[in-house]
């Protein structure tokens, strides 16, 4: 992910260095140091930074929130564009002070999705694109592995509600033989039937409670369950 950022860093840098100066032609100042926190202008201060190539990620993600307003409006960024850029702050404060081997692969492919959603109204290379898409399908991969080795406390909840049900009514056998293969699987990219144009990977497979089996995917950066015949 780290290696990620680093592309990311001079994608944004780019981005920046083609539009900012389009607003004023005191760009620098007003848009850029004065956008800046105090702690970010002492940084510049005193490292003598004049371009928006010495800046790092944290500084010119700061840039690209600060001058929100006037680059959407220049150019028509997508309102909820700005609620990725600013988890993108935080996925970078994370991973600024965290390794590899204590992210999770869920929050591995949340984090990489969000990069890639932001790289995208960047008009970043699809070759950039292209390895944050790696790394989300590793990811997957890995989420894969590890949920199929060891069960989870959903399952396990899913178990206990049966067991619960049993006492109550006799299943029926019907509904479990239809069910009993699951149509998707973890990794699988899926739609909602309502809405085809919704795409969400599974991340997780759930026993079926009531005769019909569920899946937990990723929807807009959460995690959302949905029946089988939902999708």
């Amino acid at each position: 992910m780290n290696a990620l950022i680093k592309l990311a860093t001079t994608a944004l840098e780019g981005f920046l260095s083609a539009h900012l100066p389009k607003l004023t032609s005191d760009w620098w100042q007003k848009h850029v140091i004065d956008r800046l926190s105090f702690q970010q202008q002492r940084h510049v201060q005193e490292r003598g930074c004049t371009s928006l190539r010495d800046l790092d990620f944290a500084a010119l993600l700061r840039v690209l929130d600060q001058n929100w307003f006037e680059l959407s409006s220049a150019l028509s960024l997508p309102k909820e564009a700005r609620n990725w850029v600013k988890e993108l702050q935080t996925v970078r404060n994370k991973w600024a002070h965290q390794s590899a081997q204590d992210v999770p692969p869920s929050e591995m492919y949340r984090d990489a999705d969000t990069l890639e959603r932001v790289l995208t109204i960047l008009g970043t290379t699809r070759e950039v694109l292209s390895l944050v898409e790696a790394t989300k399908t590793a990811a997957l991969t890995h989420l894969a592995s590890h949920t199929h080795s060891q069960p989870t406390n959903a399952a396990a909840a899913s178990a206990q509600e049966q067991a619960m049900q049993k006492t109550d009514a006799a299943p029926s056998h019907t509904a479990e033989a239809h069910r009993s293969t699951s149509l998707f699987a973890v990794g699988d990219l899926v739609g909602l039937r309502s809405n085809p144009t919704v795409v969400m990977p599974v991340i997780e497979v759930l026993e079926a409670i009531t005769g019909e089996r569920r899946y937990r995917v990723f929807q807009n950066n959460a995690k959302t369950t949905y029946y089988e015949s939902q999708i």
